[in-house]
């Protein structure tokens, strides 16, 4: 990544292909080597560095011939000092040191070319000082770099330094003078092989394989450069380590481990990015890996913690599916409803034993067969999968269906369904999901409803013939009420003649008799009119006419009719009336019959001296309130919500005599207000009085725009209508709507 280029002072000459080519004989003699000398340091090198072994002996004129070019170089000759390895037994290792002969080193330094690989083989540091046999001998690179370098004691090689960018020459070149002296003055000078079959190769990170003087090389301008590299001590790395993993171990720990593997891989990066960055700038080498495997360290237990945590919840879970199922399966079992569970195409998953007994499937099984078999004409609405495009609305509006079964030679039976609750396992769209639809599962749940079902269609036909019968018996009370009508009349005609002497005079006593008749004949007709609406009601034949009309004049024709009562004179009655009331929609008739029953039962069932009021006003909501009060007897509160039901009379038949009616008076109030849209109220203690209170809504009435709009309906609107005939009926003219 970072390529640096040699300084330039030092030359290789190689002992190349060529070279032996060239001077055709190996070994060489010697006096090669002498003239090699010779020639360089008649070139002006400052120092040569031989790496040729020289330990054995030649003939005695090739040693002359070295040991008299060494000893002309004065001093400035550093020979090779050799340790090789004769034999490997058990785990000692034996090494055999060689040097140069003695006459060679008369005039010339030993220096050490050994290098130590590494446990992986290859070759990355060396040492300057190398003990020896007699004391201990600097490398060859260190003596020519210079007394500096024996500051370093060992170091790594810088192999970020060029190695092709240091000079070099073939042998044969220089021993022929083919090389310019100005290439060679003083510079430092290594002389070794550089050919493959010389055999001087070592195995070295980056370039694969270097040959002996490569390496040198290599060493001398580490030295030179000051990039000798060094690491820092084993103590300091364990502290680093123990360092970052109170940094950062517990928190990688804590993370899942996907996030612990991004996290420690970007560390580990910029770890290493710093390593490198530091050896670039400094002779400093970081080894990485051992960060890099506490990284990795924490990131397999992290992942370790992870899946043992998977492996646990995974276990829980299936414990819990386990437990669920069982308990589902208890649940269905010991339940009294049929339960089936189904697919989308209405095949049974699931079933209980009461499911089986229900359907009268027998013994046979039941899975994967269709529910739709066991139903009778193969009920197909029972199946919501078949329209998935309902399927959000109908959970909203599933209704139970009953199902009628007739099987051969077996009583009928019915069977209550509720299908349609399902639930839906969608798709994901993760990698390990195979499924690409959705899985629907539908689940119902029926009952035998045999009994309920008679019962109702029982009580259905018991009151249809109930009802028939009222509406007959009300049919023929309305027939009767006409029937009886038609003699009172003519009773009453009679009657009326005889009273006012009309065909002539009768005698006192007689007299006494018409008016008797007459009365007679008067309160039977009112008990048939109220006889006659209670019918009409009942079958729902009964219509009112409507107009608008004064509340207040109503109230006062009321009055009229009440002074007219004997027991009127012995109570205390009392009228009030607010001012300004707004005219009412309705029927005139029936609000003053209202009026007159309830006024009628306040001063029939008051005392002489009791007091009666009539309130007349509108409430909070702008409501029309008619209330009539008295201090008589009251009801007991038991009896109150009776009182308005046809025929019934608070405190016994007998009350207040026979004179009382038949019980329709509230009754026929009730109906009447209620057919105006309004309600009754009744507040009542016994011994203290009874407040009877009509409530009209405020829809019913308006403020009329012409005073002939206040007339109220009777005998005024009649000649109203007579003089106008051409004005329609029902037609009002308002302003203001309250």
């Amino acid at each position: 990544m970072s390529k640096r280029p040699a300084t330039g002072r030092l030359v290789l000459v190689e002992m190349d292909p060529r070279s032996l080519e060239e001077i055709g004989v190996w070994p060489w003699p010697r006096s090669i080597h002498a003239r090699i000398i010779d020639r360089l340091m008649a070139a002006g090198v400052s120092e040569i560095g031989y790496d040729v072994d020289f330990s054995s002996r030649s003939t005695p004129e090739q040693d002359r011939a070295l040991a008299a070019a060494i000893a002309r170089a004065s001093g400035k000759i550093i020979l090779p000092a050799f340790r090789q390895r004769s034999s490997a037994q058990g785990a000692d290792l034996h090494t055999h040191d060689t040097q140069p002969l003695a006459d060679f080193m008369k005039s010339a330094q030993l220096g050490n070319v050994v290098f130590r690989p590494s446990v992986d083989g290859l070759i990355r540091g060396m040492s300057v000082v190398v003990p020896w046999k007699g004391g201990d001998v600097p490398a060859m690179s260190a003596l020519l770099a210079g007394p500096a370098a024996f500051t370093q004691g060992g170091f790594l090689l810088d192999f970020g330094i060029d190695i092709n960018s240091v000079p070099r020459y073939a042998l044969v070149d220089v021993l022929e003078g083919r090389v310019p002296p100005s290439a060679l003055k003083g510079k430092k000078v290594l002389v070794g092989a550089a050919a493959t079959e010389l055999g001087d190769q070592h195995a070295v990170p980056v370039y694969g394989r270097l040959h002996g003087i490569e390496l040198q090389a290599l060493a001398f301008e580490s030295l030179v450069q000051g990039r000798a590299l060094h690491s820092p001590r084993p103590e300091a790395i364990i502290i680093g380590l123990l360092l970052i993993s109170l940094m950062v171990g517990n928190r990688l720990e804590l993370l899942r481990w996907q996030t612990s593997a991004a996290i420690g891989g970007a560390a580990a990066g910029g770890f290493i990015a710093f390593v490198l960055l530091l050896q670039i700038l400094m002779p400093i080498i970081v080894p990485p890996t051992a960060v890099v495997l506490l990284v990795a360290s924490f990131i397999l237990f992290s992942a370790y913690r992870d899946l043992w945590a998977n492996a646990i919840l995974i276990f829980r879970q299936r414990m819990n599916l386990m437990h669920q199922r069982a308990f589902i399966e208890e649940v269905m079992e010991n339940s009294f409803d049929g339960l089936v569970v189904t697919n989308s195409y209405g095949e049974i998953v699931v079933h209980n034993d009461a499911a089986r007994a229900l359907l009268r499937a027998g013994d046979e099984p039941l899975e994967r067969r269709a529910l739709n078999e066991f139903l009778p004409a193969n009920k197909e609405f029972l199946f919501p999968g078949k329209s998935e495009k309902k399927k959000d609305s109908q959970d909203d509006k599933r209704q139970p269906i009953v199902v009628r079964f007739n099987p051969h030679g077996e009583p009928e039976y019915y069977l209550e369904f509720m299908p349609g609750t399902f639930s839906r396992q969608t798709a994901r769209k993760a990698p390990e999901e195979r499924r690409t639809t959705d899985r629907v599962f539908y689940t119902y749940n029926f009952r035998d409803v045999t009994q309920r079902v008679k019962r109702e269609i029982s009580d259905r036909l018991e009151r249809d013939r109930a009802l028939e019968q009222n509406r007959a018996k009300s049919e023929v009370l309305a027939s009767m009420s006409h029937e009886l009508r038609t003699p009172l009349n003519a009773i009453l005609g009679f009657s009326e003649i005889m009273k006012n002497e009309m065909l002539g005079p009768l005698t006192k006593a007689y007299l006494g008799y018409a008016d008797g008749v007459h009365e007679s004949g008067r309160h039977l007709l009112s008990l048939i009119d109220e006889m006659l609406d209670m019918a009409r009601i009942d079958v729902g034949e009964f219509t009112m006419e409507e107009a608008l009309f004064d509340i207040g004049q109503t109230l006062k024709g009321v009055m009229r009719i009440a002074e007219g009562w004997p027991e009127t004179r012995n109570r205390f009655v009392t009228v009030e009336i607010a001012e300004d009331l707004p005219q009412m929609m309705g029927s005139a008739r029936l609000i003053k019959q209202c009026i007159i029953n309830i006024l009628a039962n306040a001063i029939k069932y008051s005392n002489d001296g009791d007091s009666v009021t009539i309130k007349v006003d509108l409430n909070s909501k702008g409501d029309l309130a008619i209330e009539v009060s008295d201090t008589g007897v009251g009801i007991e509160e038991d009896q109150i919500e009776f009182i308005t039901k046809p025929f019934y009379r608070a405190g016994g038949v007998n009350t207040r005599g026979p004179e009382g009616g038949v019980g329709l008076g509230l009754s026929l109030v009730d109906s009447y207000v209620r057919s105006h849209g309004g309600r009754l109220e009744i507040f009542s203690k016994p011994g203290l009085g009874t407040n009877l209170r009509m409530i009209f809504p405020a829809a019913r009435l308006f403020t009329a725009e012409t005073p002939a709009l206040s007339t109220p309906h009777g005998e005024e609107d009649s000649r109203r209508d007579e003089e106008k005939p051409d004005r329609p009926k029902n037609v009002i003219d308002f302003r203001n709507k309250k």
